[in-house]
């Protein structure tokens, strides 16, 4: 990944996000409000001794806040290092009742029908490439009737502080999480805030990946604190 200075700080040339996958650590510094997230969605929804199904499951970091209320939780993770980085937390923490799998979330023949009690996606679907509703259908067939699935993305229209001209999110993923609410889903808004402990480790994870702007915010007004829109989108079956 190529990379430029601002400030003495460094960000990529280009998006972050067109090889998010190739530096898990990074990401996973950064993604604090998937943390918040889950808090949210436990509040939602009852996880104990729920079997989970978590899709697009990253580096695990939402995936073993599941664990600690689940029986059962599957992690689909189609990347590589971000699967390894997942299993590697997972291992480092003993957990048992968890672990993360190669896979899509197009695709969930690999699963029995009423399997789960919950499938979740954190900062994952809606998918913009889906344009056939494989996602949420094959959700239907694998959660059991009475069962829960949920899509955590962010708000859309929603301006963060580093930006507050611009508005978040890009045309594609706003017409798949509108079409979440046409397949039935129920939208839940939240703000959190992402406390990254130090104003270097803010510029370091949230500063670098968000660019020049989210560098001055930090630095101009001394802050280790950055918020997110949050949007929870639920359904139950």
């Amino acid at each position: 990944m190529e990379v430029r200075t601002h400030r003495g700080y460094s960000t990529p040339v280009g998006s972050f996000w067109a090889e998010y996958f190739e530096f898990p650590e990074r990401y996973d510094r950064f993604a604090l409000s998937t943390v918040r997230a889950a808090e949210i969605v436990h509040g939602l929804v009852d996880f104990r001794d729920a079997r989970v199904m978590d899709v697009a499951s990253g580096t695990g970091k939402n995936a073993v806040e599941h664990a600690r209320l689940a029986k059962r939780v599957i992690g689909l993770e189609p990347k590589p290092k971000m699967r390894a980085f997942a299993n590697n937390r997972i291992r480092s923490l003993g957990l048992t009742n968890i672990e993360i799998r190669d896979g899509i979330a197009e695709d969930l023949s690999a699963f029995a029908d009423d399997e789960f009690d919950i499938a979740i996606s954190m900062h994952g679907a809606p998918f913009p490439w889906d344009t056939e509703d494989s996602f949420v259908r094959g959700c239907e067939r694998v959660v059991r009737p009475g069962g829960h699935v949920i899509v955590v993305g962010t708000t859309p229209g929603w301006r963060p502080l580093h930006a507050p001209h611009e508005d978040f999110g890009n045309p594609a993923t706003r017409r798949a999480m509108d079409r979440l609410e046409q397949l039935g889903f129920f939208a839940h808004d939240f703000l959190v805030d992402m406390d990254y402990g130090t104003e270097r480790q803010a510029l370091e994870t949230f500063g670098f990946i968000h660019g020049p702007s989210a560098i001055d915010y930090i630095l101009d007004h001394h802050t280790a604190v950055q918020q997110w829109g949050l949007r929870v989108y639920l359904r139950r079956l």
